[in-house]
């Protein structure tokens, strides 16, 4: 929704589509967010990937990602998401100068320095030109050079005047997450609540900015950052700014929140549709704490949201799917084939497509955990075709083919689900048998050496890094498994020299 030069939006990559739209060019950014959302494109042109390599290495890495991505997926933009929409803005120069307005006070953003150098590491580990980083707990701010631009890391009360026009992007998880710690959705689930109201932080604003050009606020309520009883601030902080243009609305948002809540305390379905007839986002997949104690392996605590809101919504495509997964979790495997099933039939609209895919991947593990082959090839093609860049479904279609006998295409699924990410000793150790069934059985053991060798260093690099320790643990890499691939790899490169 968008009144004047202040727009609200669900996701906030559409800042990016707002600002293009608007025809902004070489303006400040003022990025209040809990997040920087400032990672780069994995992928680019291949003529920038020759122009920014700065070793043999660097290029040899580049060219492949640029490579893989324009035979899966076409356009590079489709990379375009929630935590990388500032790289672009600034590389076609909607953006110059950046400040990225942390939750909290000064003593919260000391307290963080630690955190922010992994972030800037994180994040500045590929070569976007990056500068010169530069800590200073003197004035409780990090200061930074990147692509020739002044890059600022800041509280409110540290933030300084600007008399300068600015972009004003707002996240409305900034509001409930009141320091860099809790940052992550999964952090005091179900307990966060305001650490400042729309109002106060629209009256601070008011006294930092002289001129504010254009204004996003997001919900993000999708992926639990904002959680859905906080969704109504968004409408608020609208409202704050622009009383005449937002009144009609932050009243109505008001509204549905009220019956949302009362739906919450009671479990009455009365709330509920009143809610969403008031605001269909409050059917979306995170209207509940189910996703977020799902993705942390609280699944007793899952069941109990997801069946709270199924009581009342039992077309609730999002809950269907969260339940079974659940059931696939606990391997009662025909229970959560029904529950996709259902989730599948009740998908319909953009609003749950993300949840569509999601379903058809957990359709296509639940039918090869049956050893339903073909069902489950069906369900994971269906995937590519909705998602070309999804890696653990075309290593399940690479396993389908396997089982077919059909080594050919098996080892190119799962050469693609490494290409596309995938971070597997078991796929490498897949490849690397079917390897021997094939004509280029040389080429495919040198693929899985150089895939192999990447994992060790990332073991490596994980064992002071928390961020790539957390990742390897997802993807249950066992370093003993990895050590006793590289020793086969080792073997039969020796038998090759000897024979």
């Amino acid at each position: 929704m968008a009144s004047g030069n202040i727009f609200l939006i669900e996701d906030h990559d559409e800042a990016l589509r707002v600002w293009r739209a608007q025809g902004i060019k070489g303006l400040d950014l003022l990025h209040l967010d809990a997040h920087l959302d400032f990672d780069v494109y994995a992928a680019c042109p291949i003529s920038e990937v020759i122009l920014k390599a700065r070793s043999l290495k660097e290029l040899k890495v580049g060219l492949e990602k640029s490579i893989t991505y324009r035979s899966f997926q076409g356009d590079f933009s489709k990379q375009l998401n929630i935590g990388n929409y500032i790289f672009p803005a600034m590389q076609e120069d909607i953006v110059r100068d950046f400040y990225w307005v942390v939750p909290g006070g000064s003593r919260d953003l000391k307290k963080s320095f630690k955190l922010l150098r992994r972030i800037f590491k994180d994040v500045f580990r590929h070569p976007v030109g990056l500068q010169s980083v530069r800590f200073s707990a003197k004035n409780a701010c990090v200061k930074a050079r990147l692509l020739e631009r002044n890059f600022i890391v800041c509280t409110l009360d540290s933030l300084p005047f600007l008399d300068q026009a600015v972009l004003l992007d707002i996240d409305t998880d900034f509001l409930i997450t009141s320091n860099l710690s809790y940052a992550d959705a999964t952090a005091l689930i179900g307990k966060r609540k305001p650490w400042i109201q729309p109002l106060a932080l629209a009256s601070v604003l008011k006294t930092k900015i002289k001129n504010q050009k254009l204004v996003t606020i997001a919900y993000s309520v999708n992926g639990g950052y904002t959680p859905i009883v906080y969704r109504q601030l968004a409408d608020e902080l609208a409202y704050s700014f622009a009383p005449r243009q937002f009144k009609k609305q932050f009243i109505r948002s008001k509204k549905a929140a009220g019956h949302f809540g009362a739906f919450l305390k009671t479990g009455e379905k009365r709330y509920y549709q009143k809610a969403i007839a008031l605001d269909r986002h409050y059917r979306v997949a995170d209207n509940n704490y189910g996703p977020l104690y799902l993705s942390t392996g609280q699944l007793a605590q899952a069941e109990k949201e997801f069946l709270k809101v199924k009581k009342v919504d039992s077309g609730n495509c999002a809950c269907l799917s969260g339940l079974g997964l659940i059931a696939f979790k606990r391997k009662d495997f025909n229970r959560a084939k029904r529950l996709f099933l259902a989730a599948l039939w009740y998908c319909p609209g953009a609003l749950f497509m993300n949840v569509k895919k999601e379903v058809l991947f957990n359709l296509g593990q639940t039918e090869f955990a049956l050893r339903n082959y073909e069902a489950a090839r069906k369900y994971l093609l269906w995937l590519k075709r909705l998602e070309p860049m999804h890696a653990q479904g075309r290593y399940l279609l690479g396993l389908i083919f396997e089982k077919a006998g059909d080594f050919k295409m098996s080892a190119k699924y799962l050469q693609d689900s490494l290409r596309l990410g995938l971070m597997r000793v078991e796929a490498l150790e897949k490849l690397f048998k079917i390897a021997w069934h094939l004509d280029n059985k040389n080429a495919i053991i040198k693929f899985v050496r150089l895939r192999l060798k990447g994992l060790k260093r990332l073991c490596k690099k994980s064992e002071n890094h928390a961020f790539m320790k957390n990742a390897l643990r997802k993807n249950n890499v066992d370093k003993r498994r990895v050590k006793r691939l590289e020793e086969r790899l080792l073997k039969t490169k020796k038998e090759v020299t000897h024979a």
